[in-house]
């Protein structure tokens, strides 16, 4: 992911009033922000699940007596709040009700007609660099570790909750020869080769999926939904198109890439009180399947 595009990230506006979605829309998109408008909770739900990148949203508290706003400042908290900014939108500058919108779990409360557009647009820039620091990896602008659990626990707690969907699998990528890469070009080149596997691998995530790079030369990647034959079968479509890449090395010599992948599922009906502990669980038994697969690599180049 090129840092362009990662510049400005979807903006959802959630409003009952016609003119206020279409006059934060004008001024978003006059900013560049690609802007996805809602008027009900379901259709804000369906804009934070329709993808895995960085969101903004604003939601305007009193909608439909405000119940339903703060419910979904809750939900954001509890699922997303790793990769979207929740700002609630209000045209009550009372105390009580900005402390109400905080408490209910608003990364900050707007008032409509007293906040200025560019104080607001500032403080969207600031807030997202900030969540990025703290989110995404700096190299692949993937998300890292810490947000990878925090999503993949509530993924987990969803399925204990409600028994859907029914499996999950994680599967676990390792670049093949990674240190060989950074010993004979560089450290440079290594980076090149991270960020060209980064994006094979996005390419094939699903906007329920969960990526990660885990650090090093590791990427997980956890599939609600998709599991056994299913999902061995997506591990090799990453597979076949990591090894069509190449990266320019040392006297540009093209070096090839390939990776070796683990795959671990877990039943729904398994998971126990100790989600953490299921997560390290399915983390290391896909971790355990690549090793075998590392015997098979050299078949697996160009």
């Amino acid at each position: 992911m090129s840092p362009d595009s990662r510049d400005k990230p979807l903006v959802l506006v959630m409003d009952d009033a016609a003119e206020h979605r279409e006059y934060a829309q004008r001024l978003l998109e006059s900013e560049g922000y690609p802007v996805r408008l809602a008027s009900t909770m379901t259709d804000a739900i369906d804009a934070i699940n329709s993808g895995q990148d960085l969101m903004i949203a604003f939601i305007d508290i009193h909608m439909h007596g405000g119940m339903l706003a703060h419910g979904l400042f809750g939900y954001i908290k509890r699922t997303a709040s790793h990769r979207v900014v929740g700002y609630a939108w209000t045209g009550d500058a009372s105390k009580d009700t900005h402390l109400e919108a905080a408490r209910s779990g608003a990364f900050r409360v707007f008032t409509k007609g007293v906040d200025t557009d560019d104080l607001i647009l500032e403080y969207m820039k600031s807030d997202v660099a900030l969540i990025r620091a703290h989110g995404e990896d700096d190299l692949t602008g993937l998300y890292n570790a810490r947000s990878f659990r925090r999503s993949a626990i509530e993924a987990l707690k969803t399925m204990r909750e409600h028994g859907q969907p029914a499996a999950v699998s994680l599967i676990f990528i390792d670049i093949d020869d990674f240190k060989q890469v950074n010993d004979n070009h560089g450290h440079l080149v290594g980076d090149d080769a991270i960020r060209a596997i980064g994006r094979a691998v996005q390419a094939h995530v699903r906007p329920g999926d969960h990526l990660c790079r885990k650090g090093g030369d590791e990427l997980l990647v956890m599939t609600p939904g998709l599991a056994g034959d299913d999902a061995v079968e997506r591990a090799r479509q990453i597979q076949a198109s990591v090894a069509t890449l190449t990266v320019e090395g040392k006297d540009r010599v093209r070096v090839p890439l390939s990776i070796s992948v683990g795959v671990a599922d877990l039943m729904s009906q398994h998971l126990g009180a100790d989600l953490e502990q299921d997560l390290r669980g399915l983390i290391d038994r896909a971790d355990e399947g690549k090793t075998s697969d590392k015997l098979t690599k050299h078949e697996r180049r160009r």
